[in-house]
């Protein structure tokens, strides 16, 4: 529907062209401020978190900054209880305390209470670190209740805190936290660049899990080869920088988590959006575990129906590395380790490479060292590819490190990112679309700030050193 020229300059300025409310706002150099409950056009005296023109058109619509300029403020509260009652109940939904949030984002455990009654007016800025550390949107604050897939997402990190020993209340918010980073990080690129449709590139969720013909190891192993061919690579080919393939050519969010040790990754799922969460602590240590991590949770990601996703699979190292695919009983976790496996070191190479050395040890070493896999991986594939012939005990190499150019290949930056008190979910690629989204006036350098947990001197003085990394 055509919008009337003269009000798209009204909203937006007369600086800015084009003859759509989206051209306009991507133009605009206006800049709005919002509160708790009300939306204005920003000056110099405004308080609150200030938005650009693009933000708040995108988060509000057109009315509402239409009714902003015509009276002076938009009321945003479309909801009585808002947003108090979806702060409470997706607080409640993951078994987090009042004082687990508060000691996570670091504020005063009166300042959470007052955020869950809807009789108090609060600052902006704390809701929304609130709702970022319970993976809300916090754009959608008092405007619109928390949606389904949030909801799904708090009964699944529940379901699990009160199952695994290891979702203390830190894990579960560090959970959600990625699945912030996801949703945004994803919305980001889309607002900043060409999006990349997984499903032109040939992947499509496939739900087929086998029986005792043709079991889920073996439909792992052919959703690899596909996945190979999709991305071009030949079948002597090592992926040589799986870090790069995964953030760069397929654009799936990466996060890095501070998680107990026995944790190895996981597969986010919000709505539409999936992501990676990979746990820095423990045999991710390793370069080549790490990429074994990132395959497996690749497997879920590019191939599992949602339905068994359940908005989450979190995997443990004992459950990738205990026993080979062909021995795993749980058929989606088969699937994605036969996945990983066979993405990584296609088996019929790997065989040949193993059978050019003169001796077992050197011929493990020479998987791992040509395809970037661990001896754990090197050692499964080779047993499972001579059909079991060689006792599984008497695979040993003695050096199971990476090799240098592996390590700075899969290394991440996060040790020399800046500013220092980032958190460590939101460093690497996502920094990036955060700083590119500010310097392309998509975002204000309040939302900027706020994404990254700094303020916004230090980001301004990091700004080229954080576009520079990535």
């Amino acid at each position: 529907m055509a919008v009337d020229k003269d009000l798209l300059g009204k909203i937006f300025g007369e600086a800015s062209s084009g003859s759509t409310p989206e051209e306009r706002a991507r133009t605009s150099d206006r800049k709005f401020v919002r509160s708790q409950d009300h939306l204005a056009l920003a000056n110099i005296d405004a308080t609150g978190h200030r938005l650009s023109a693009w933000e708040a058109y995108q988060s509000f619509g057109l009315d509402k900054l239409e009714e902003a300029l015509e009276y002076g403020s938009a009321i945003l509260v479309t909801a009585p209880r808002e947003p108090a009652e979806s702060i409470r109940k997706s607080r409640e939904e993951r078994g987090l305390g009042i004082n687990d949030i508060a000691r996570t984002i670091e504020v005063d455990e009166k300042q959470i209470a007052n955020a869950e009654d809807p009789k108090k007016t609060n600052p902006i800025a704390v809701l929304e670190r609130i709702a970022m550390a319970l993976g809300l949107d916090e754009r959608q604050l008092s405007f619109r209740p928390a949606a389904d897939n949030e909801d799904r997402l708090g009964v699944r990190l529940r379901k699990l805190k009160d199952s695994n020993p290891a979702f203390t209340p830190s894990t579960v918010m560090a959970f959600d936290e990625a699945a912030w980073v996801t949703q945004k990080q994803l919305l980001l690129s889309q607002w900043t660049e060409q999006p990349i449709d997984l499903k032109s590139l040939g992947f499509e969720a496939d739900s087929r899990y086998g029986d005792k013909s043709y079991p889920a190891w073996q439909y792992g192993y052919d959703l690899a080869h596909t996945t190979r061919k999709n991305l071009g690579f030949g079948v002597d080919e090592p992926i040589t920088n799986l870090r790069e393939m995964v953030e760069s050519t397929l654009k799936v969010p990466l996060v890095l988590l501070s998680l107990p040790k026995q944790l190895a990754g996981a597969t986010i799922a919000v709505g539409p959006a999936r992501g990676i969460a990979v746990n820095v602590n423990g045999p991710n240590s390793n370069e080549w575990v790490r990429r074994a991590t990132i395959a497996h949770e690749l497997g879920h990601l590019l191939w599992d129906p949602d339905e068994k996703l359940e908005s989450l699979i979190v995997d443990t190292f004992d459950e990738m590395e205990e026993q080979p695919p062909q021995l795993r009983h749980d058929y989606v976790e088969a699937r994605a380790n036969a996945f990983a496996i066979e993405l990584l070191a296609p088996k019929d190479y790997a065989v040949e490479l193993f059978r050019s050395k003169p001796d077992q040890e050197s011929g493990i070493r020479e998987v791992m060292e040509h395809f970037g896999v661990s001896f754990t991986s090197a050692k499964f594939q080779i047993w499972n590819a001579l059909e079991r012939s060689i006792p599984l005990e008497s695979f040993s190499v003695s050096d199971v490190e990476p090799t240098d150019d592996w390590k700075g290949r899969e290394s991440f930056t996060a040790d020399f990112f800046r500013p220092k008190q980032v958190p460590l979910s939101r460093r690497g690629r996502f920094a990036w679309y955060v700083v590119r989204a500010m310097k392309q006036n998509l975002i204000s350098d309040d939302s900027a700030a706020s994404f990254l947990g700094c303020s916004k001197d230090e980001l301004k003085e990091n700004t080229n050193q954080i576009l520079e990394l990535y």
